[in-house]
């Protein structure tokens, strides 16, 4: 997985949750965080572990590897 600034990872999970018509409540159920935690992710102003990012990522079929645009569309 490649290394993101955790603010370019909130706007890619916010991004990628809107588009999929997920509320913040609907990730909460799948992965067990607040939604207010996963606010905080989404606006850069807290980490994330690596095992809850990958799960994420999973969740929402984000491929950053392959997805070059979406990193460049945020960085």
């Amino acid at each position: 997985m490649i290394k993101l600034h955790c603010k370019i990872f909130g706007k890619v999970l916010r991004d990628h949750r809107e588009k999929k018509g997920l509320s913040q409540e609907d990730v909460e159920a799948m992965i067990g965080y607040t939604r207010s935690h996963i606010s905080k992710i989404e606006n850069g102003k807290r980490t994330i572990k690596r095992e809850s990012a990958e799960a994420i990522i999973k969740l929402l079929n984000i491929d950053f590897a392959t997805d070059k645009e979406t990193i460049d569309h945020y960085d």
